[in-house]
């Protein structure tokens, strides 16, 4: 049996919902449309019938957010029957399909969202699948991923902090791979900082502030450009197919 369908036939269990009580879910979601708020708002379409494909979507956080922005037209694949259990239990749509058979129908989109979704593939899948991905963008349109960034501090901790990763990326890597792989135009944005409780999350932004500080002189002493590193856990990173 290959590794994955070990790992992903108990994921939400084992690891997407490890810290998460059956009786809690409410307060994920709850956490997960913060997230989405902080990271995704400024990057959705405009347009609200666009047609929307969410590669990965476990356990239906992002289609639910999506929906209730008002996104009607919003597909979902996971290959995890857990997960796809998970999204049916919230009342969201989520199908059992692998991404390789999702990305050989010959439908297109105008936004595909890959949300902690990449870094589960090595480097020759990957290539082949963000080939797949922009080529079944529709003219002017987005590729919204989130992934893990190996230049944020202890950024091994995310990386290999769940044992399907296999790619790591940094905002070059990020652009470069993105460039090559069909989209026309790549921006990187930072990722959400949040911490539950007020007093801690006042605490942390100015710890942050301490640690984005001493990252940057380092980097001044090495020579290295500030602005071509990106610091935060993960990336979040919008490709767009002009056509």
């Amino acid at each position: 049996m290959p590794y994955r369908d070990t790992f992903y036939e108990v994921y939400f269990q084992r690891q997407a919902g490890r810290n998460t009580l059956s009786n809690s879910l409410e307060k994920k979601l709850e956490w997960d449309y913060k997230i989405y708020m902080d990271e995704l708002s400024h990057l959705l379409p405009v347009n609200r019938s666009v047609s929307i494909l969410d590669l990965g979507a476990g356990y239906g956080s992002l289609c639910h957010w999506l929906q209730h922005k008002g996104y009607k037209n919003v597909k979902a694949i996971d290959t995890s029957p857990e997960q796809v259990q998970r999204a049916k239990d919230l009342g969201v749509s989520v199908e059992l399909c692998d991404v390789q058979t999702a990305l050989d129908r010959e439908d297109t989109y105008d936004c595909i969202f890959a949300i902690d979704f990449i870094e589960h593939f090595d480097k020759e899948e990957l290539v082949e699948l963000l080939k797949k991905m922009t080529s079944q963008l529709n003219p002017q349109g987005v590729l919204i991923i989130r992934t893990p960034n190996i230049d944020a501090p202890i950024g091994s901790f995310y990386a290999f902090g769940d044992f399907t990763h296999g790619v790591f990326l940094n905002k070059h890597s990020a652009i470069q791979l993105l460039l090559t792989c069909g989209a026309q135009e790549v921006s990187i944005y930072p990722s959400s900082l949040r911490v539950k409780g007020l007093a801690k999350n006042v605490l942390r932004k100015l710890v942050w502030i301490t640690v984005k500080t001493a990252l940057k002189i380092a980097l001044f002493a090495t020579g290295r450009r500030t602005s071509a590193v990106s610091y935060t856990p993960n990336l979040v990173i919008k490709a767009l197919k002009k056509g």
